[in-house]
């Protein structure tokens, strides 16, 4: 009887230890995995913005819908101008020469820009767009905002930019 008790007492010290160890161990798991899906979806929300930056250089506005904002960005150039000499000395000659990039050039080679619409780790989730002109001190400034729609962090939405205030930061800085 008193081996019988051993055992089963060992045995119980075993289970309870493996039972404390996995939840000790859940919440680790799952702030680990929670940093590397905020990781991927800030990397993307990053991509957005210069892809904003590049479609504003492009149009002279923000784009408020998807498709026009990847079509740009696929196909559209951006002027750059290059100044040969001084332009602040008048008795030298400066020329300026209007040489254009593709956008598409601003992002990582083989970079799938239509996949920046969708959200990291969801299955098709979309970031909703947002783009307008609000009134700052009284001058009409172009703004945009990217909201993470599916947040794996439901109390925390990562978002990029702000429809009331000049801000193209995101939330998680």
């Amino acid at each position: 009887m008193k081996l019988f008790l051993n055992i089963l007492f060992t045995i119980l010290a075993l289970a309870l230890a493996i039972w404390l160890f996995l939840i000790i161990r859940e919440p680790i798991k799952l702030k680990a995995e929670n940093k590397v899906k905020k990781n991927a979806i800030t990397k993307r929300l990053e991509d957005v913005r210069t892809a904003q930056f590049a479609y504003k250089d492009v149009k002279g506005k923000y784009a408020n819908d998807w498709d026009s904002l990847i079509y740009v960005c696929k196909y559209d150039s951006i002027s750059i101008i290059k100044t040969v000499g001084d332009p602040d000395d008048t008795t030298k000659i400066t020329s300026y020469d209007t040489l254009y990039e593709k956008i598409i050039h601003k992002f990582p080679e083989n970079f799938h820009f239509d996949s920046l619409k969708f959200i990291p780790y969801t299955s098709g989730a979309i970031f909703k767009l947002e783009a307008d002109v609000i009134n700052q001190r009284g001058v009409d400034v172009h703004v945009f905002q990217v909201t993470d729609t599916k947040p794996f962090d439901p109390e925390y939405p990562l978002v990029l930019g702000s429809m009331t205030e000049v801000n193209t930061s995101g939330n998680w800085k």
